[in-house]
Order: structure tokens, then sequence, then C-alpha cells
């Protein structure tokens, strides 16, 4: 890797021909992929990120028409301690 970091031209693709060479050599280690377990629990957690991101959004966007007709907000913010 310092060839690439103290090379003195830097380019894309003199950097990918060092590294070809260095893996055909067999000087860069091997890197750690996720089983498929842990790519399903990735995935769950991103779809949740967006549901609840999407939710967040929508209940914005609900209490800005209301405040905007003059409405009250009947929104009852329940935090996770309350419902216990």
């Amino acid at each position: 890797m310092k060839a690439i970091a103290h090379a003195r031209v830097k380019t894309d693709k003199i950097d990918a021909g060092t590294l070809a060479s260095l893996r055909a050599a067999g000087y860069l280690p091997e890197i750690w992929t996720p089983d498929a377990e842990t790519e399903r629990r990735r995935r769950l957690t991103a779809r949740r990120y967006q549901v609840v991101r999407h939710r967040t959004r929508l209940k914005n966007e609900v209490h800005a028409i209301l405040h905007a007709h003059l409405i009250p907000c009947r929104f009852v913010q329940r935090r996770r301690s309350d419902l216990a």
C-alpha cells in the first residue's frame, strides 16, 4: 500500500495497475466478507431506518398541515419510558 501512497503520479488507472500487480503476487491480504445472516440483518436494519424516516416525514407533514389551518395538534407524543 505504501507504493500507492508514495507514488508521484496519482491516477486511478495507475493505482489499479499497482493493486492488480500486488494481488497477483499475493501481497494483499484477504478481506472479510459478511455471511448471509449478517447481510440479512444489514438489509433489515437499513429497511427499518427507511421506514422510520418515512413515518417521521409523514407525521411532520400532517403536523404542518394542521398548523397551517390553525387546528390544534392532537398527537400525543409518548416516550418509551411512558409506555412501560
